[in-house]
């Protein structure tokens, strides 16, 4: 079987793509009989618009689970923050899973590279196609509390929150970073519910522990119907104690 691909046409520097000319095509032809296919840079160009649009922080632009930092000085905790590492990928790369847990939540003190982590999974998640959002707790807290402020009536804030509701994937950074007010706790809890039921994960990143009666306990700040919801959704990585992540960055 003669089998014949044609050779990438010379389009001229304005063009993103030299193999399908932006077209979103590349024709092959196998016995005189010709065929387009959709040319990888639909894929690419897809992933792209889906990070722009997921507000991923500037620092966090180009993280990878690759280029997480391990210290090497401490063989206890290299091998601890490798196995941190390989399920973080893991849930990544198999997103989205079809057994529960759907989440992950890495939990741990200031300055381990959690939020290092967290981002570089929703980014492998974006690159597969899927839709998600980054967003800074302090900014839920504030997002909730405008709402209200404006009876919950203006367009802005139910896109806003119909987005925190639907996407794929959430990420929730720093969960507990101010206690939350009742009305507030209610809010989150229906926030987490919501995804819960309809089977979207979710990622967070807490510095607050997840056992009740601990003196850091997040269910203090956020509500321990919150801490429940999320053991039940998310795969829970306790991230070891290491030197400040920032400091090596």
């Amino acid at each position: 079987m003669n089998f014949e691909e044609k050779e990438p046409t010379d389009w001229s520097n304005d063009v993103s793509c030299r193999n399908c000319g932006d077209t979103g095509f590349t024709v092959k032809t196998v016995e005189g009989v010709s065929s387009a296919t959709r040319c990888a840079c639909i894929a690419e160009r897809r992933a792209g618009t889906l990070e722009s649009a997921a507000g991923i922080p500037k620092k966090y632009a180009g993280v990878t689970v690759d280029n997480y930092r391990i210290p090497q000085d401490n063989s206890t905790v290299m091998h601890a923050m490798q196995l941190l590492t390989m399920r973080t990928r893991r849930f990544a790369t198999s997103f989205p899973s079809l057994h529960e847990p759907r989440g992950l939540l890495l939990q741990g003190p200031n300055g381990v590279g959690k939020t290092h982590l967290a981002v570089a999974a929703l980014r492998t998640i974006l690159a597969a196609g899927f839709d998600g959002r980054f967003l800074w707790y302090q900014d839920l807290m504030r997002l909730i509390k405008d709402g209200f402020q404006q009876n919950f009536a203006s367009s802005s804030f139910t896109t806003a929150y119909n987005q925190l509701q639907d996407v794929d994937i959430l990420l929730i950074d720093d969960l507990g970073a101010n206690r939350a007010t009742e009305f507030v706790e209610d809010s989150i809890t229906e926030l987490i519910a919501y995804r819960y039921n309809h089977e979207k994960a979710m990622i967070v990143t807490t510095n607050y522990s997840l056992v009740e009666g601990a003196t850091d306990y997040l269910g203090d700040r956020v509500g321990r119907r919150v801490v429940s919801r999320l053991h039940e959704m998310c795969m829970i990585l306790e991230c070891p104690a290491v030197p400040d992540y920032r400091k090596k960055t």
